[in-house]
């Protein structure tokens, strides 16, 4: 009985003294072999795409929408964080085309429509609220949006409507709403009359004005009329108007409907 125990047991202690070294023998050839089945993390993941999941309204607001007139199938539309977008066939496919711009945040677009390649964009969404994005200005394509031109106006923060004369596309309003939430001098109406190399500010109530209650929101055309008119509207002043504002007059605004004081 103590021989076959003594032979069992040295059995067994074989068999794990095998087996360990067998292990280490395993894991060295491991070691030691070319990892030819091996790749490496960017080639793994070099066919991978991102691809949009949602939330699907972070792009949120539509801010404005621009059509050329004489080819309807053609227009832009302006979102209030997402870029401005433009399609050529009625909305089917849309191309992004201010992804390469340092603010996403859109206030409105405006086409010359003696020549749709002009086109003006006023950044900061008008729509305030306490998630309003800010922009940095107004921005120029003569190439119908291929290319863009910034052209000044960077702290007016969130731009409420940008107008082009249609006689003289040189010269251009952008009504401005300013800061939202303190004194801000860049607010009001501006003009230009060199194409946005230079600016004038030629309608301003004041900088210490809560900003709520001086939101230049709009200005427009009086088609009309022999010589274009300009109407702002504020909440704090108003609407005031301007017979041919931007032609080189120097008639003042009037005060067309008052404010509250």
């Amino acid at each position: 009985m103590k021989v076959l125990r003594s032979t069992s047991t040295l059995r067994c202690s074989l068999i794990r003294t095998l087996g360990f070294f067998g292990l280490l023998a395993v894991g060295a050839l491991a070691a030691a072999a070319p990892a030819a089945g091996q790749i490496s993390l960017e080639d793994a993941i070099a066919d991978f795409e991102f691809r949009e999941i949602g939330p699907a309204l972070m792009g949120g607001r539509i801010a404005d929408l621009a059509v050329v007139e004489a080819k309807p199938q053609v227009f832009y539309i302006g979102t209030a964080s997402g870029g401005l977008w433009k399609t050529e066939n009625h909305g089917t496919s849309w191309t992004p085309l201010f992804d390469d711009q340092p603010t996403s945040s859109i206030g409105d677009v405006e086409i010359h429509q003696e020549n749709p390649n002009l086109v003006w964009v006023g950044t900061g969404e008008p729509q305030n609220r306490q998630s309003s994005p800010w922009g940095n200005g107004v921005y120029k394509s003569t190439d119908g949006g291929i290319t863009w031109e910034h052209m000044g106006l960077d702290n007016t923060k969130h731009i409420g409507r940008v107008l082009i004369n249609p006689r003289n596309p040189d010269i251009v309003w952008v009504a401005a709403v300013g800061n939202l939430w303190g004194p801000n001098e860049e607010r009001g109406v501006f003009r230009t009359q060199d194409g946005g190399e230079t600016w004038e500010k030629v309608l301003y109530i004041t900088s210490t004005s809560t900003p709520a209650r001086s939101t230049w929101r709009w200005i427009r055309p009086t088609p009309t009329r022999s010589s274009p008119r300009c109407i702002s509207g504020s909440a704090r002043g108003g609407a005031s108007t301007a017979a041919d504002p931007g032609a080189g007059s120097t008639a003042p605004w009037t005060v067309a409907r008052p404010g509250p004081s």
